[in-house]
């Protein structure tokens, strides 16, 4: 507890805020979970936002079951930088598991107010579509999403469930099949 902080302390004092950015990122790359969490809360806490900061420690809250904390880190990153793709992407995941759908939906919509060629918030946004039952929208955004990524075999999966629900059942198979063919492992439990 309070000895980490004050080791943390000690160190923060000895580093850039670079180097102490690079020693949690590292420290969560080694898999050293408590104290990088420890180090990424002492960079927010010491105005070091760095997108980084906020999506790895939203990560490691999301990871341990802590959705609600997690929330509030991804917030507070949006409201610092509110072009943050990432965070904006990162948030909806959250919101998703969370069961709140329709913000999770808005805040995929906004990350592709900045960046409409997002594979990643394309891909979560159909998935996102499919959730809600918005079968013929998911169909739409994971076209789209394919244009940008042909070798993604989740984005053609997806698009066969969605075609599927919207009755094309023909066009359904042979999406899936193209999914299949990408990566054969990645669809037999669907089939």
């Amino acid at each position: 507890g309070s000895s980490n902080q004050n080791k943390i302390s000690k160190n923060y004092k000895n580093l850039s805020k670079v180097k102490f950015l690079n020693t949690a990122i590292k420290l969560h790359s080694q898999g050293n979970i408590d104290l990088a969490s420890k180090y990424y809360k002492y960079c927010i806490d010491n105005d070091i936002h760095d997108q980084r900061v906020f999506c790895n420690l939203g990560k490691i809250l999301r990871d341990s079951g802590k959705l609600k904390e997690a929330e509030i880190i991804l917030r507070k990153l949006i409201s610092i930088d509110p072009s943050s793709v990432v965070g904006f992407n990162n948030l909806s995941g959250i919101l998703r598991e969370l069961g709140k759908l329709k913000d999770a939906e808005a805040f995929l919509r906004k990350s592709l107010e900045i960046d409409p060629n997002n594979f990643n918030s394309l891909y979560n946004l159909g998935c996102l579509l499919i959730d809600q039952k918005k079968y013929k929208d998911a169909v739409l955004i994971f076209e789209k999403s394919i244009d940008l990524n042909l070798s993604n075999s989740n984005a053609y999966l997806n698009l066969g469930i969605a075609k599927r629900n919207i009755g094309d059942f023909k066009e359904s198979l042979i999406i899936i099949k193209k999914a299949i063919d990408i990566k054969p492992n990645n669809a037999l439990g669907f089939l």
